[in-house]
């Protein structure tokens, strides 16, 4: 079976391969069914590849980028990363490896995580616990978040004291933008927040103006921050 779009995602063959990929571009979220109907949503700058023929035996699924599953229940779910492994039988999460993370949150059902560092408490994961790699210790903490709280995947972009250099990736991903700032000055920054999907100079004043920063566009694609 072919997977199921309710976007206009790229589907493409990889060539001298049986993998099917699915993308999601920037300023793009996609939603597909995989072949057991099992759905995957795709948020902006991701891609997914599995191949259809072995599905039957083996649902097995690489990502780069960050999705949110909801898997049928059936054999063994397996997410590939390239900072860990995700497993499930039937259950809702979600994945970010954007920027070097390997976040995963449960959000129905339980998920056993495998990453490359060392899982503080349980590698079991049940409905409202996440963890989070440090990406300076490597190290899985592990904390819970609220399901009432609605995802990326429900139109709610959130941040809880982010590095500003994550935010300004994720608005490059969603708004298909190229960002100059001073890395040098940012580096330490932190934001607790939301981004307007819908507008860009709205989400660059949101997140901007609390850190006493300016931003212009120089044309369609590109945007320079800087210190007021």
């Amino acid at each position: 079976d072919q997977p199921r779009s309710r976007g206009l995602g790229d589907v493409y063959k990889r060539q001298g391969q049986g993998d099917t990929t699915l993308i999601a571009n920037n300023a793009e979220q996609r939603e597909y069914y995989l072949p057991d109907s099992s759905l995957i949503i795709l948020n902006a700058g991701t891609n997914v590849s599995f191949d259809p023929k072995r599905w039957a035996e083996e649902r097995s699924i690489a990502l780069e980028g960050e999705a949110f599953f909801s898997v049928q229940k059936g054999s063994k779910f397996t997410v590939q990363t390239s900072r860990g492994t995700v497993e499930v039988l039937g259950t809702s999460f979600n994945v970010n490896t954007h920027d070097g993370r390997f976040d995963v949150a449960c959000y129905t059902g339980r998920v056993k995580v495998e990453g490359q560092g060392k899982v503080e408490g349980s590698d079991i994961l049940t409905a409202g616990k996440r963890v989070s790699l440090d990406r300076s210790t490597l190290v899985m903490q592990a904390d819970t978040f609220s399901l009432s709280k609605n995802g990326w995947f429900q139109g709610n972009i959130e941040f809880e004291t982010a590095p500003l250099t994550d935010v300004f990736a994720e608005i490059e991903r969603q708004f298909d933008v190229q960002i100059t700032a001073p890395q040098d000055k940012i580096s330490e920054e932190i934001y607790t927040g939301f981004l307007m999907r819908e507008n860009l100079d709205s989400t660059l004043q949101v997140v901007c103006w609390p850190k006493g920063l300016e931003w212009k566009k120089v044309g369609e694609k590109k945007v320079v921050i800087d210190y007021q």
